[in-house]
């Protein structure tokens, strides 16, 4: 199973389903759900191994973490949702 380091804390890693189909990255520690990495937004065009992470609040240093731990990669793709940007990114397990 992949795992990442977030905040501090050793995650295992889930990849769901939105109900549109694109792809949902869940963090769980000690069978728990930790923090949902990614955000949906079905406005935004995004390719089929594309994903949003929530970088902001509480998810404060999620990309940081899914980058190191290999999960997604940078593309050059960014996108406006609501007050935020967001870059788009390469999920890597799909």
């Amino acid at each position: 199973m992949n795992t990442v380091t977030f905040k501090n804390t050793e995650c295992q890693i889930e990849l769901l389903q939105y109900a549109n189909g694109r792809t949902a990255i869940q963090l769980w520690h000690d069978g728990m759900p930790y923090a949902m990495a990614t955000v949906n937004d079905p406005d935004v065009t995004l390719e089929p191994n594309q994903v949003l992470i929530k970088d902001y609040s509480e998810n404060h240093g999620m990309v940081d973490a899914l980058v190191a731990a290999g999960i997604v990669t940078k593309t050059e793709d960014y996108v406006l949702m609501g007050p935020y940007g967001a870059k788009a990114w390469i999920c890597n397990l799909n």
